[in-house]
């Protein structure tokens, strides 16, 4: 659907809910046109929302020298066709990302590793080598959504079976991590940052604001778990039993958690292992 990576992995999701066969030739197709798009330079298996902006990335991670992300100069140089970028992928997303930030690469990733799982195709090369990668990318208990396109690094394709059972680091109940992200409306970042971290930009009347907070990153790390739920070898692993702590820690005495998306919190608790 659109030449979207994340858009025809939620439009596959929808369809297995809805209990479309997965022999339908709209859903064999869908997780075939997945499965053959172009992966990201040292991130095997990953998936990014567009063939366009997994170009742009490629090059640039390829180009000697080259600094900083592929599509942004930083929070002093900031331009329009940056938020063009970020309104064009928003008018896709809205109804299925966490927050109204910009595109990254964990949870598009992380949908399109649930569409293919959900089809029952978790013995897949691609989709093991993108949970691998996911795996190795884990930091401080949690995944980052933005940090690996700043990060010139190189993942070996890993061949190893996957461990959900391996070690991970547990995580830290008061961890923050410096982002800086767009966003749609003001009030969306009240919570977050104080005026003098944001500036602002319009187009079209449209208005956004480029922020520099620091911000845990459960949101991420929530979808990616959801993900890795669909796999048969994640329930009453390791991985799920931190994924309790983790849910434990951004749960208030009320019982609600933070800003996440509620629907995603019940979708994924229903084939929790942990009451």
């Amino acid at each position: 659907w659109d030449d979207n990576t994340v858009k025809t992995a939620f439009n596959l999701i929808r369809l297995v809910e809805i209990g479309v066969s997965l022999e339908e030739a709209a859903v064999e197709k869908a997780t075939k046109w997945l499965l053959s798009t172009t992966e990201p330079v040292g991130l095997p298996g990953l998936f990014m929302s567009s063939e366009k902006l997994v170009r742009r990335f490629n090059n640039w991670k390829e180009k000697p020298g080259a600094k900083g992300r592929p599509y942004r100069k930083g929070f002093s140089c900031i331009s329009s066709s940056e938020l063009q970028v970020f309104f064009d992928n928003l008018d896709v997303l809205a109804n299925i990302s966490n927050t109204f930030c910009e595109v990254r690469i964990t949870w598009p990733s992380a949908i399109a590793v649930e569409a293919l799982l959900r089809c029952g195709l978790e013995n897949e090369k691609r989709v093991k080598r993108g949970i691998n990668t996911l795996l190795i990318l884990r930091r401080g208990g949690k995944w980052c959504g933005c940090g690996y396109l700043e990060a010139r690094i190189h993942i070996p394709e890993s061949t190893d079976p996957i461990d959900f059972d391996q070690r991970f680091p547990l995580p830290q109940k008061n961890e923050e991590i410096y982002h800086l992200d767009w966003f749609s409306e003001r009030n969306d970042i009240l919570k977050l940052t104080c005026n003098d971290h944001c500036k602002s930009l319009e187009i079209n009347k449209r208005k956004a604001l480029l922020v520099k907070h620091f911000r845990t990153t459960g949101d991420c790390s929530l979808v990616v778990h959801r993900a890795l739920s669909y796999h048969p070898k994640y329930h009453g692993s390791n991985l799920e039993t931190i994924a309790a702590l983790e849910c434990s820690y951004r749960q208030n005495s009320y019982g609600k958690w933070g800003d996440a998306y509620l629907s995603s919190t019940f979708d994924y608790l229903e084939r929790f292992a942990h009451p």
